[in-house]
């Protein structure tokens, strides 16, 4: 069995996945629910609220970066950014 640590990573790691199909591949959010399928339902349902609140606030949280950065990432930092 798998510690509760565990399973919290593996729900942030599916959701860390899906916000990359979105934002990588073009994916709906709802399409990339496959990264979470061998989640219990309760760590599914909280990987899909993290990476839907995680792509409504993109905008700020962006903002919210660039602001401390001493120069813009590079476009191949673009995992790094999402993280």
């Amino acid at each position: 069995m798998k510690s509760p640590r565990a399973k919290n990573t593996s729900a942030r790691a599916a959701a860390l996945d899906m916000i990359e199909a979105v934002l990588a591949r073009g994916r709906f959010l709802d399409e990339s629910l496959d990264a979470s399928a061998g989640l219990e339902p309760r760590d599914r349902a909280f990987a899909h609220a993290l990476a839907a609140t995680v792509l409504r606030r993109l905008g700020q949280i962006d903002a919210m970066i660039a602001t401390r950065l001493a120069r813009p990432l590079q476009r191949r930092a673009q995992v790094t950014q999402n993280v």
